[in-house]
């Protein structure tokens, strides 16, 4: 199994983070963020049940793999699984990645590194195929943790060979800052979810990333 989350992509990746399920409008905002574009969607879901989940998940993936976009379940690495996901995205408070890596040889597995160069290497050599850090700017998906600098990626960039992405309250103004620092993609949620045209805002941020 390859693993890249890159898979050919030659700019930039966007990766499109879902809230939450509360009616059928996010299949239509998918769709849009879909039409615009984006290389990666996640599913964040932190209330519904689970049956309700898999359910949302299973559709979420459909789609995803008629678009050609891969799809990754946040924290619920058993619905990724059974519904054939393409990864699974977990964070420090979740199953530990060498365990899922042991299991469920077929996900590819991002991971959370949020303010942290050494826990960023450390998920590496457990076998994450791509890191994340932020949160870069406030968000409410991530209160309650402290705040990166940009910049933090210099700190480990010699010391990683997987994709490196920038999160947190990153939107159409502020992409730009992430384009020449050696980030592999940038991480998207409320600007493209709270946005009436999804389409328009993924275009958006290509152009500023690009």
């Amino acid at each position: 199994m390859e693993r890249s989350i890159l898979g050919g992509i030659e700019t930039m990746i966007i990766c499109a983070i879902t809230p939450g399920f509360r009616d059928e409008s996010i299949f239509d905002k998918v769709k849009s963020a879909l039409k615009g574009g984006i290389d990666i969607l996640q599913y964040r879901e932190k209330e519904a049940n689970n049956m309700i989940a898999e359910k949302v998940a299973a559709k979420l993936n459909r789609m995803c793999r008629e678009a050609g976009t891969q799809f990754y379940v946040d924290d619920r690495v058993d619905i990724a699984f059974r519904i054939g996901a393409y990864g699974v995205h977990v964070g420090k408070d979740d199953m530990p990645v060498g365990m899922i890596r042991e299991k469920y040889k077929n996900l590819h597995i991002g991971g959370s590194a949020y303010c942290s160069p050494q826990l960023a290497v450390e998920l590496q050599y457990q076998g994450c195929d791509y890191v994340a850090f932020g949160s870069m700017f406030h968000t409410e998906t991530k209160k309650d943790y402290g705040l990166c600098t940009p910049e933090i990626i210099k700190q480990v960039r010699g010391k990683l060979n997987i994709p490196v992405l920038a999160i947190g309250g990153i939107n159409t103004e502020n992409a730009h800052i992430f384009k020449n620092l050696g980030y592999e993609g940038i991480a998207v949620s409320s600007a493209i979810f709270s946005s009436p045209d999804p389409e328009t805002t993924v275009n958006s941020l290509r152009e500023s990333i690009s």
